[in-house]
This record gives structure tokens, sequence and C-alpha cells, in this order.
């Protein structure tokens, strides 16, 4: 198994914005409500996913190349998931540089194949 890095760190500003929102109310007693604060702040969030697939989408392909990925170690095999809301996570991104040939794309195919026959036996 690979390295797995997590990059919770990208709404760690969210946070910080709500927690300064929260404190500078107080002196707006019931003119602006703790809820308020938090649907503005569920407001963010589809904007920094936006952010987010921009970035993979403009600068993922060429992570060898990269500088935002120098230090990441590099292994044949990239895979990034997004999500963690009640252990659902989302394939977002799959890159495999391992080589392929046709004999072994022939195998595969062949293996898949006994395995479609065999379901339909009783």
């Amino acid at each position: 198994m690979g390295s797995i890095f997590s990059i919770d760190y990208i709404f760690e500003g969210l946070k910080e914005i709500k927690d300064k929102l929260y404190k500078d109310i107080k002196k707006y007693v019931w003119k602006i409500r703790p809820c308020s604060i938090d649907q503005y702040i569920l407001r963010q969030i589809p904007i920094f996913n936006n952010y987010f697939t921009y970035f993979l989408i403009n600068w993922l392909k060429q992570w060898d190349e990269e500088i935002s990925f120098k230090e990441m170690p590099k292994s044949e095999v990239l895979q990034v998931t997004w999500g963690d809301y009640k252990n659902y996570s989302q394939k977002v991104y799959y890159y495999d540089s391992a080589v392929k040939t046709e004999e072994m794309f022939k195998e595969i195919m062949k293996n898949r194949k006994i395995q479609f026959s065999r379901c339909g036996q009783a």
C-alpha cells in the first residue's frame, strides 16, 4: 500500500473565519445570529470544492513535473479520493504509470470472460 496524505488543512481558513465571526457578532446581539454564520460557512464549502477540482484538473495531470508536488514521494500509482462523510468517499483521480502490454490486456479479458460465463451457470 502506498502513502496516504490528508489535505484537511484546506478548510482551516473557513474555521478561522467562523471563529472570528462568532467573536465579532457579540457586539450585535440578536441582529446577527450564529445560525446565519453557519449558513454562510456552509455556502463557502462548494466554492472550496470548485477550487480543489480546478487544481486537480489542471495540475495533477503533471504531478511528476509540477513544483507543488515536488516533496511528494512518487510511485507507479496515484489515486485521489474525496470525502469522508459516514465513510463515503469518491475516487476522483486515478493514474497508473505501470507499463501494460497487449498480452496482459488479453489475459485479463480472457479471465473476465471465464468469470462471466461461470456466472450464468446454476
